[in-house]
Formats: C-alpha cells, structure tokens, sequence
C-alpha cells in the first residue's frame, strides 16, 4: 500500500499517485538585460539559483530588484505567492516556496495554481529532486527538463494529513532556524569579545579587585614549543590507546601521544592550510599537523584564542600545495599578559565555546531528526 513509515495515527487512508503536472501550472523564468541599468531600480524582487540555500525550503536571499519594464522586456515573470520555485539548470535540485511575489532567472521552473497543500508539495519535491541528483552524479547531466518535471509521480494524502504534516515539518524547520540564528548571534558576540579583550579595551581583574600588570610584546617562539609529528593513517592501530587527529576529526588510534596537556594543531599543508584547533591531552596527529605546545610562561588556551586574530595567509607559500612554514610566522609580536590572567581570559572564553558547542550540537541532532522525519513522513 502507498502509505508512509511514520504517520499520524488519525490518519489511515492510502496515498493516491498524481503527475506533478496535474497539480500545477509551470511557468518559467529570465534574467533581464544586465546592461541596461533602468531594469534594476525597480522594487520587484529577482533571485538566481544562487539565492536559494539547499537546506532550507523556506530561505530566500533576495538583493536584486527590477522594474515593470524590465519584466516586460525580458522572459521573466511574476511568480505569485505559495508557489514553488524548483532550480532546474545551474545548480539543480535546489527547491524553495515563496510568500511574496518575485521573478526568477530562467533557471528556475516555478509551479505555479498548485491544487495540494504547497508546503507539502514542497517538502516531497525537495526529497524527489536531491534523489534526482543523487542519481546523475558523475553524469554529464547538467539538469532536468521541464517535461520531466511534469512528469514527476508524487504521492499525496488527502488535503487534512498534507496539512498536518506541512505544519509539523515547518515547525521543525523554525526550530533549525532559531538554532541557526542562535549560533550566527553567539559567534558575532564572540569575535566582539575576542576584539575587546585583545584590544584591552575588555580586561580582568585580580582577586581583590585590583588590575593586572601591563601586557608585555613577545615572539610566538618565545611562548611556545613547535614540533612535527612523523604519523600517518599507516600508523592507525586499533589496540591503540590515543586517538590519532588530521586536519578535521579523530581518524582512528595510535600507541603513542604528543602531550600530557592540550595543545594547538596547525595544518601546514593542503586544504585548509594555517587553520589552528585546540586538541586534547593524550591525543596525536598526523604529519600534515605543526604542534604548538605551551612553556611555564603560558597556557595554551590563551595562545589559542590569541593565534584567532592571527592573518596567517600571509604566510602561505606555494600554488599547487599550498604550505606554511613556522619559521616564518614564529616572529610575529604578540601581547602577553602575566600567566593568571591569561588563565583568566581563556576560562571566560572557553565557557563561551562550550555554549556555541552545545547550540551546533543541538542543531547538528534536529538536523538529523528532520533528515529521519523526511524519509519517513513520505511516500
């Protein structure tokens, strides 16, 4: 029978098939003459493919605007609201609806005077479209036709379930999104924190109220020890005791660790090259890694933070691999205040990292729950 996994229990009716273009018009798109400078002084919105996000079909960034003559001097159309907006050439498989009118460039198809519920439609036209490419990549399939569009087979409840899942999966959506504005809010707040407080504009007092000693200029490879390490996914043992780290996550286990304290990973080469993380006691990584260790005169946390405002592009070399080198990034100046206040900033920052962590967490499972709700939810 056409019914989903996972299904509200008032609802025990079987889904019926329809052709997509028995539920919609289609209706298509153009960019207007980008030369013509009168066209894009209207207050019309336009978008591009690009101004669709693939995890959301709610998020529309519009920044372009057009005019009535440009519309009707150019293929576009006004696409009317709770429509769906489908990206059928560059940058395929892209679908979102609308709740205001707009215009799209011709690599949209738009349906349009849809008989179900849109957001719905939506949803299981999003699900259709990401197997869709699913099953192109690593073809020379650039797209999909609107006549294939049309011809789509989707299976659909009756209106009352369409509505009731519509509203549920939205709900979820607002809450990825809170989740989402959330963590954008704390990461502007952190780097106006770290902005003040490496200024000194922002400074920490002593047990009994009183002000640290003056910040004093050091050289990085005063503060710090540098070392490399020799490993490599061959040295991954499986009865090792110390989890082994590349550029991005743990990658299995090794027999032995860099240090017994936390210490800063720099990647040195490839993708990503200068990016710094703050990795634990009793943990290795791989060679592709610089190791920045603390001395008696430092904690690493503090130097870690520190190292955030650091533009350490600059000291990029090479354009097939790009590398970096500590003997030249080991000079720069860097403001150092006695060790207690050190301790004092990194403590204050690394609470403020453990609530952003637990935001990505929390967002990183709704992000899963929906992802289970859309496979399930649906015919």
């Amino acid at each position: 029978m056409n019914i989903p996994k996972l299904r509200f229990k008032e609802f025990t009716d079987e889904w019926n098939i329809h052709k997509l273009k028995d539920l919609c018009t289609t209706c298509g798109g153009g960019t207007p003459s980008k030369s013509i400078t009168e066209y894009w002084t209207g207050n019309i919105p336009w978008i591009s493919s690009s101004d669709l996000e693939s995890n959301s079909i709610f998020k529309i960034n519009i920044s372009k605007f057009i005019t009535t003559k440009a519309i009707s001097e150019s293929a576009t159309k006004i696409i009317p609201p709770n429509s769906i907006l489908i990206v059928s050439r560059v940058g395929v498989g892209k679908v979102a609806i609308n709740y205001n009118e707009l215009c799209t460039s011709q690599d949209f198809t738009n349906l349009i005077n849809i008989k179900s519920n849109p957001i719905f439609l939506t949803y299981l036209l999003k699900i259709k479209m990401e197997k869709q490419i699913q099953q192109t990549q690593g073809t020379s399939i650039k797209g999909i036709t609107t006549n294939d569009i049309k011809n789509i087979n989707c299976t659909l409840p009756n209106i009352k379930e369409q509505e009731k899942i519509a509203t549920f999966l939205t709900t979820v959506d607002k809450k990825i999104t809170n989740l989402e504005n959330t963590i954008t809010s704390l990461e502007n707040q952190k780097k106006g924190l770290l902005q003040q407080i490496f200024s000194q504009k922002l400074r920490f007092k002593d047990k009994n109220g009183n002000n640290y000693p003056e910040w004093e200029k050091n050289k990085l490879k005063n503060l710090c020890t540098y070392k490399t390490s020799s490993l490599t996914t061959k040295d991954i043992d499986i009865n090792g005791n110390y989890q082994l780290f590349d550029a991005n996550n743990a990658i299995g286990t090794v027999s032995s660790y860099i240090s017994n304290k936390p210490y800063i990973s720099i990647i040195k080469d490839g993708a990503g090259v200068g990016r710094i993380r703050l990795l634990k006691p009793y943990t290795n990584c791989v060679s592709t890694l610089g190791i920045l260790l603390n001395t008696d005169t430092t904690t690493i946390q503090y130097i870690y933070y520190l190292l955030q405002q650091v533009n350490f592009s600059i000291y990029i070399v090479g354009s097939t691999i790009p590398h970096i080198y500590y003997k030249d990034y080991s000079s720069i100046i860097l403001n150092i205040p006695c060790l207690e206040e050190q301790t004092k900033i990194a403590d204050f920052l690394s609470a403020f990292d453990r609530k952003l962590d637990n935001q990505k967490a929390q967002l990183e499972h709704w992000k899963q729950i929906k992802k289970g709700l859309l496979q399930q939810m649906f015919v």
